[in-house]
């Protein structure tokens, strides 16, 4: 038998260490043309991300989103430390945009308080958006790359050398697409590491993704445009049911019967020992479903707990006078349940107002529906800031199950 020599012994170990150790997974890049960005040069620009309609409502909803995000960026004390990034659970648009926007107008005010509040947990079946921002400096940020290895993403960003005395906040919906269950990472690293950051880019922070419940379906956000409402921006407004709208004097009592006994139906102040009520569903659509909400709400008809599977369906949320705006964020829908998000908007003045949205439901299919509202970080329009309002069911109509017959 021919001895092996020491050379060959060694090499033969260092092949059977090769092959006894896998390569480490390779980071994988996230395309900067990928990512919707604002003041982050090499990115797509999110004065363009795509509307569900190209309509001049819709356009003007998506720069007050824009403005929003940029203010609430600016409103951080310059001596506190920026702000925790996070993760929304849908691919970046318009409604994911409106939702940062509100989230960090909310963090930048209530800090730790607000935080809690967001889930840090999210399906297999969610498409996940990362949020990325700076708050003002003077040196401009610049994205590098934005990698995952493994269970950890890396956003990688540089400061640049300012080229005006201007100061600017950036930020960034990074589309993560849908992530097997498992608990991730997300880091901001500056390279090269010139300056301190801690106050400026937005902190690192964890999350996980599980598995759905066997009956969980995917939902989608009914569009704006096709939802009306009583004295809240960024949708139609109910009124062009009874009458067209006009510049001069604009719409009177007489104009607007319908929606105009609605208004007097709410006015009334809120009990601490009781609710609002929930809100329902009623038959028809647009003109049709203004009717049949007007009877129920001045007590002409019942609420309707079943309905037929082949009708048209509205579901009517509203809202008792009180000091604060109540304003509808968004609905999303799917086979067996809607969830309704809204916030209160606190104001400088002393008016007290009332509200009321008709959302359009489609035709179902039989079975029962859950209808979910839930109430979103506040925010505040010209005014001073308040917490969310505790018992909110005594001011706004709640949660509720209906059942869809053949």
């Amino acid at each position: 038998m021919n001895r092996l020599s020491l050379a060959t012994w060694f090499f033969v170990l260092l092949s059977v260490t090769a092959l006894a150790e896998p390569p480490s997974e390779q980071p994988k890049q996230i395309p900067l043309d990928q990512i919707w960005g604002y003041n982050l040069p090499g990115t797509r620009d999110i004065t363009g991300l795509p509307l569900p309609e190209d309509i001049e409502q819709l356009r003007l909803g998506r720069e007050r989103n824009i403005e929003e995000v940029r203010r609430a960026l600016t409103a951080k004390r310059p001596a506190d430390h920026a702000l925790s990034s996070f993760i929304l659970p849908r691919s970046p648009d318009l409604h994911v945009l409106r939702i940062a926007g509100g989230q960090l107008e909310s963090d930048s005010r209530l800090g730790a308080q607000s935080r809690a509040r967001i889930s840090n947990s999210y399906s297999t079946s969610n498409e996940l958006t990362l949020v990325f921002f700076s708050h003002p400096t003077s040196n401009p940020v610049r994205l590098k790359n934005v990698e995952r290895q493994g269970s950890k993403f890396t956003v990688n960003y540089q400061f640049e050398p300012p080229s005006t005395p201007e100061v600017n906040v950036h930020f960034a919906l990074i589309p993560l697409g849908q992530l097997s269950a498992g608990e991730y990472q997300v880091e901001f690293e500056q390279t090269p590491n010139v300056q301190d950051s801690s106050k400026i880019v937005c902190q690192a922070f964890s999350f996980k993704v599980v598995e759905p419940p066997a009956a969980e379906t995917k939902r989608f956000l009914i569009r704006p445009d096709t939802i009306y409402v009583y004295d809240m921006p960024q949708f139609g407004d109910v009124r062009e049911f009874e009458s067209p709208r006009t510049i001069h004097p604009g719409w009177q009592i007489k104009d607007t019967p319908l929606v105009y006994d609605i208004g007097r139906s709410l006015h009334r102040p809120f009990q601490e020992n009781h609710s609002a009520g929930a809100a329902f569903v009623v038959e028809g659509y647009r003109k049709t479903a203004l009717t049949n909400a007007h009877a129920v709400l001045t007590n002409k008809a019942e609420r309707m707990t079943e309905v037929p599977s082949d009708t048209d369906l509205t579901l009517v949320f509203y809202s008792l006078t009180f000091g604060r705006y109540v304003w509808l964020d968004s609905v999303e829908q799917s086979k067996t349940e809607v969830v309704v998000d809204y916030r209160f908007v606190s104001h400088m003045t002393a008016e007290a107002t009332n509200h009321f949205a008709l959302i359009p439901l489609g035709t179902l299919s039989p079975g029962p529906v859950e209808v979910k509202i839930r109430q979103l970080p506040p925010k505040a329009v010209s005014g001073t800031h308040h917490g969310p309002v505790e018992n909110a069911e005594r001011i706004v109509s709640g949660s509720f199950t209906f059942e869809v017959v053949e």
